[in-house]
Formats: structure tokens, C-alpha cells, sequence
């Protein structure tokens, strides 16, 4: 019996869906998308199903190898839970588990369309006057992909 069967599903269709996209960029520009940054449960579930597709060979390789090794200790932590309710309700047990372990005052739960004041706050510093970072935009990233498809 396969010891990590789910990781090495999603490494298969990743390899295999990516070399479509490689090959076909009708097929590419039709299936992109970009992950929104992870805010609750349900872009979560998103974050883990959606990611098929590779911009270049190098980023399906590295990516495969990340997924490898956080697919093996994902599925480790979530147990026999496969199917979405499942998972779900595994990640916010996690959530839980880790705001009961943590003292309020000592953990800051952040979304970074906060800004500043909130991060800021839980430091007791103040607020910089420079804007808070936004970095890596889809634009940004597929300029990135763009530079080191050129090298």
C-alpha cells in the first residue's frame, strides 16, 4: 500500500496538467488563475485543490519538490480526511487547537489588508509612515516568470 497516496495524486495530476499548459498555451491561458492569500477555511480548501497549473519546467520541479515534503506531513496531520467537509472541519480544529494553546495576548491572528495598526499594536511599536507592503501581485509574479523564463 502507497504510505502517502494523496501527495502522490496531486504530483501526478500537477506533472501532468503542467505539461499540457507547457505545451499548449491555449490550454494555459484558459486554466491560469491566481491563489489569493489564504483568509479562512474556504480559501484554504482552494489554496490545496487548485494549484495544477505551472507557469515553467522549473517552478513545476521545485514546486513538486515543496509539495513532496509538506504533502507527506499534511497528510500525516490530517488523518484518513479526504473529502472537503473533512478537511475542512480538520483545519479548523487545528485553528482551535492552536488558540487554546496560545495565550490571546500572545497571538495576533493578521490578514495583511489590515495594515499596519494591528501588527504594529501586538509589537507595541509605531506605525511606520511608509504605506504597508503589497508585493507580489499576479501581475508581479508573472513579470517574475516572464524574467526567468528569459535566462
Amino acid at each position: 500500500m502507497m504510505d502517502f497516496p494523496v501527495t502522490i495524486s496531486l504530483i501526478a495530476a500537477n506533472v501532468l496538467v503542467s505539461l499540457i499548459g507547457l505545451s499548449n498555451r491555449d490550454f494555459f491561458e484558459d486554466n491560469n488563475f491566481w491563489i489569493a492569500p489564504i483568509r479562512d477555511g474556504r480559501q484554504w480548501w482552494r489554496f490545496v485543490t487548485s494549484a495544477f497549473l505551472h507557469v515553467i519546467a522549473t517552478h513545476l520541479l521545485i514546486t513538486m519538490f515543496v509539495l513532496w515534503e509538506f504533502g507527506r506531513v499534511l497528510e500525516r496531520s490530517l488523518g484518513t480526511a479526504r473529502d472537503k467537509d473533512s478537511i475542512l472541519a480538520a483545519f479548523e480544529a487545528h485553528e482551535a487547537a492552536v488558540r487554546a494553546a496560545i495565550p490571546a495576548e500572545r497571538l495576533l491572528v493578521h490578514s495583511a489588508k489590515e495594515g499596519w495598526a494591528p501588527l504594529c499594536g501586538f509589537l507595541g511599536v509605531p506605525v511606520p509612515d511608509a504605506p504597508y507592503p503589497r508585493t507580489n501581485s499576479k501581475e508581479e509574479f508573472f513579470e517574475h516568470m516572464k524574467k526567468a523564463d528569459d535566462l
